[in-house]
């Protein structure tokens, strides 16, 4: 019987509003409170979770004893909360089972998300989901 052991996975989220940079530093703070961020409907875990385990549905079907990872990704939710504009911005993973690929492909099957509102209107959002992988098969 195939055992894993998962040594470290560390998966978080950072949000960004892709319309920042028109808010100058001078705004009042409550300018700020107006901004709701984009985020999964089922929640940021399930979002995490989904990814996790299309990744690891790769790792499985392959013949490889261990997998170590480090990518980030940044993708944006646009006004209808589609996830768009996907790009690596790291990835450091000497596995060619391409992980960083297989969490795009994975991102882009997930259902939608609350998109991003501003003033109470949606907006584009850029989000970074950055994934620290460290699976061992026993």
């Amino acid at each position: 019987m195939n055992k894993w052991f998962l040594v470290v996975f560390f998966i978080t989220t950072h949000f960004v509003n892709a319309q920042n940079s028109s808010i100058s530093s001078s705004e009042s703070t409550a300018t700020n409170q107006d901004v709701i961020r984009a985020q999964p409907i089922n929640g940021i875990n399930h979002f995490r979770n989904f990814v996790i385990d299309e990744i690891l549905k790769s790792f499985v079907h392959s013949q490889k004893k261990s997998i170590q990872a480090k990518i980030v990704i940044r993708f944006s939710v646009n006004e209808q909360g589609e996830l768009v504009d996907f790009e690596v911005l790291e990835n450091q993973s000497k596995s060619k089972l391409k992980i960083a690929e297989k969490a795009v492909l994975a991102m882009k099957k997930y259902p939608k998300w609350n998109p991003s509102y501003r003033d109470g209107k949606p907006t584009k959002m850029s989000c970074t989901f950055p994934i620290n992988l460290n699976i061992t098969m026993e």
